[in-house]
C-alpha cells in the first residue's frame, strides 16, 4: 500500500515524508473448536431449508384457498342472485305460450294428486267426489262383446253415431252404431253419442246436429250428445283454415239444438283446440269433455265434466285398443 502524506504548507523542505509507522501484528485469539463434526452442521442446515420451503408451500396453498373464498363471497355481494321469476296469475302457460285467464269461465277444481292409475284405469282419490269410468267407441274397434264390456265394470259408453267427411264434406253413419246401441240399451249400459264434425259453417253444424237427432231416435241416450270438432291434419282437408269464431259458432248451434230437444249437450276438445280456437266465454255454459291421453293429471286450466285420459285402454270385450274416460258425474241421474 502507498501512503501519501500532506505537505506541510509552512515548509519548504523537501524531503520525502516520512513513511507512516508500521503497527504491531495483533495477536490472534485462539478459536474454540467446533461442538460438532462438520458434516452433521451440514445435515441441520439442510433440514432447516426444507422445513422453510414446506412452510412456504403450506402458506402459499392457505393463501390460494383464503383468496378463492374471498373471492366467492365478493363476487357474491357484487353479483347477487336474481330471485325467482313470479309467473303472471293471469296468464295460463301453454309451450312457449301465454295465454290470458278468462275470468268468466270455471277453473280447474280438481286436485292433481288425487289422480292415479291403477291396473290400467284411472281413478280419482276422494271422500267428497265419485267418478266413473266410461269408454268411448267407433267402427275402429270392430265388434264388441259388450256383455264382457259390462262385467268388466265399465259404467257408461260414448258410442260414435256418424261422422263428416273432411275432403268433400259428406256425412256418413258409423257402421257399427246401430249394433253398439241396441246392445247397451239391451244390457242397460248408460249411453252417449258422439258425432265427428268437420263443419265449416253454422249450416253445417246445424245439419250434424238435425242428423243425430234422427239417428238416436227411439234408443234410449242418459249420457251427452257431444259436438267433436277436430283438426284432422291433412293437407287437402277442407278445415284447415277455419277460424277459430266459427269453430266456435258451429259449437253453439250444434249444442243449441241438441239441448232444445231436450238431451245434454257437450263439447270435446284438447287443450290446443280450447286454448287457440274456442271462445270458451262463449261456451262455457255447455259441460266440456277434455282429451288429455297421457294417463296423468289433467293440467287444463278450466274445469271439465268427463276425462279422456289414454287412447289406449284394454278392456274386456274389445280386441283392439281403446279410449277410456273418467266422468265427474253420473249423468244418469241427471234426467
Amino acid at each position: 500500500m502507498i501512503y501519501k502524506a500532506n505537505p506541510d504548507p509552512e515548509s519548504n523542505s523537501d524531503r520525502p515524508p516520512e513513511p507512516p509507522q508500521q503497527r504491531a501484528p495483533q495477536q490472534q485469539t485462539p478459536q474454540r473448536p467446533p461442538a460438532q463434526p462438520p458434516i452433521k452442521r451440514k445435515r441441520r442446515k439442510r433440514r432447516r431449508i426444507a422445513l422453510l420451503i414446506a412452510v412456504v408451500l403450506v402458506g402459499a396453498v392457505f393463501l390460494g384457498g383464503l383468496s378463492a373464498v374471498l373471492s366467492n363471497v365478493l363476487l357474491k355481494k357484487k353479483e347477487p342472485a336474481l330471485p325467482p321469476l313470479e309467473r303472471d296469475p293471469f296468464v295460463i302457460q301453454y309451450g312457449s305460450e301465454e295465454i290470458p285467464v278468462i275470468e268468466d269461465v270455471p277453473e280447474n277444481p280438481y286436485a292433481a294428486e288425487a289422480f292415479k292409475m291403477t291396473e290400467g284405469l284411472m281413478v280419482y282419490n276422494s271422500d267428497t267426489v265419485t267418478t266413473y269410468t266410461g269408454i268411448d267407441v267407433s267402427s275402429h274397434q270392430d265388434e264388441i262383446d259388450w256383455q264382457a264390456v259390462k262385467d268388466a265394470g265399465i259404467d257408461f259408453a260414448i258410442l260414435r253415431a256418424g261422422y263428416r267427411g273432411y275432403t268433400e264434406g259428406g256425412l256418413f253413419l258409423d257402421n257399427r252404431f246401430i249394433y253398439n246401441i241396441n246392445k247397451c240399451n239391451e244390457l242397460d249400459i248408460p249411453v252417449g253419442i258422439y258425432f265427428y264434425s268437420q263443419a265449416i259453417s253454422v249450416e253445417e253444424a246445424r245439419e250434424e246436429a238435425e242428423l243425430v237427432l234422427k239417428w238416436i231416435r227411439g234408443y234410449d241416450v242418459d249420457y251427452p250428445i257431444v259436438f267433436d270438432w277436430e283438426h284432422v291434419g291433412d293437407p287437402e282437408a277442407r278445415t284447415n283454415d277455419v277460424p277459430g269464431d266459427v269453430i266456435t259458432d258451429c259449437a253453439i248451434e250444434f249444442c243449441s239444438i241438441i239441448e232444445a230437444n231436450g238431451y245434454k249437450p257437450m263439447i270435446y276438445f284438447n287443450q290446443e283446440l280450447a286454448y287457440k280456437y274456442y271462445d270458451l266465454s262463449r261456451i262455457c255454459y255447455f259441460d266440456f269433455w277434455l282429451a288429455e291421453p297421457n294417463e296423468k293429471a289433467p293440467t287444463f286450466y278450466y274445469d271439465f265434466q268427463i276425462f279422456q285420459y289414454t287412447h289406449y285402454g284394454t278392456v274386456d270385450g274389445i280386441a283392439k285398443e281403446v279410449d277410456i274416460n273418467l266422468s265427474f258425474i253420473d249423468y244418469t241421474k241427471e234426467n
